[in-house]
């Protein structure tokens, strides 16, 4: 799991390997 601040506090998302970081994004 990832933990990514943002406006609306920390989030944790799960990350597969196959997923970019530009995609998470962009979600």
């Amino acid at each position: 799991t990832l933990r990514i601040q943002s406006s609306e506090g920390t989030k944790r998302i799960d990350v597969h390997p196959t997923d970019t970081v530009t995609q998470l994004f962009e979600k």
